[in-house]
């Protein structure tokens, strides 16, 4: 197992982390739009998830960056966004990056990669398992 991704529950991660041994965990999307939903008034979550689509639909780590760069500055008497909401929001671009690599067709990690990733030496081409765990 390389790479588990599930809700961010505390005792899940635990479990991950003490079973799984060396596998990287990845934050759910879905779970992550709904908890930032659920913490924004209900008039302003239209604009929110909007403002989140936006920033999933972006191509690179660098138009992120730009965008939200003018996402921060001051509007309607709001500050900027704290750090911490900002790794979350890269996060989330990564995970969303991640599933779209899932579905794709084309091939974006190659094989020398995977194996600095994996440690394989041999170059051979393994299947690699993502298990998504999503307690409702």
């Amino acid at each position: 197992m390389q790479l588990v991704i599930s809700d961010a529950h505390a005792g899940l991660r635990g479990a991950i982390d003490a079973v799984l041994l060396g596998a990287a965990w990845q934050r759910c999307r879905v779970h992550f739009v709904r908890n930032v939903l659920a913490r924004v008034p209900k008039g302003s979550a239209e604009m929110v998830a909007a403002a989140i689509r936006t920033v999933f639909a972006q191509p690179d780590a660098a138009t992120v960056r730009a965008q939200s760069r003018g996402q921060t500055a001051r509007r309607r008497g709001r500050g900027v966004p704290q750090p911490k909401a900002l790794e979350r929001l890269a996060g989330a671009v990564l995970a969303e990056q991640h599933d779209e690599w899932q579905v794709a067709e084309r091939r974006y990690l190659s094989e020398g990669s995977m194996t600095e990733l994996t440690g394989n030496p041999t170059g051979t081409s393994e299947p690699v398992a993502v298990l998504a765990l999503n307690p409702a």
